[in-house]
This record gives C-alpha cells, structure tokens and sequence, in this order.
C-alpha cells in the first residue's frame, strides 16, 4: 500500500497509476472513497489508465485511508488502497 504524508489544509491530487496491470484493456469506470479517517474525496477523473483523486482534509495524527476500485472495459474489478498521514506543516 503506498503512503502519503498529507497536510491537513491541503487539496492536492493523488493518482493510482493502473497501466502496468490494464496491459491493453482501458478504464471504464473508477471510483475513489474513503475507507477509514476524515479524509474528504472532492474530485475524481480517469485517463489512460491512471486514476486522479483530489483529496482535502484529514486530522492531524490520524491516519486515512483512500481506496481504488476500478472496472474496466473487459469488465474486469479490482481496487487498490493508500494510506494519508496526516501532518500539520
């Protein structure tokens, strides 16, 4: 699972990069959610087979977790997570 260090104030994005695993299949759809802490999904898109999350909030100390889950176009299913430390800078 890959980690972030996140500020608590920021709204940056974050991208799940799926091109490895797709081989020659594409996205369909994509979603991004929360799992676990107080992290805030404000916007997801997808394009040539990465996945862009833009997520803002998080308390200080408290870890998130944000996951993946893709569908492709061959109606394959699969979800990948990452963790957020969240820091005060």
């Amino acid at each position: 699972m890959k980690t972030f260090d996140k500020d608590d104030e920021a709204l940056l994005d974050y991208e799940w990069d799926w091109t490895d695993w797709l081989g020659t299949d594409t996205i369909a759809d994509a979603q991004v959610a929360v799992a676990s802490g107080s992290i805030v999904i404000e916007d997801v898109s997808f394009a040539n087979g990465k996945v862009t999350a833009w997520i803002s909030g998080g308390t200080v100390h408290e870890p998130s977790v944000a996951t993946c889950t893709i569908t492709t176009a061959e109606g394959r299913v699969d979800e990948r997570s990452a963790r957020f430390v969240i820091k005060e800078r």
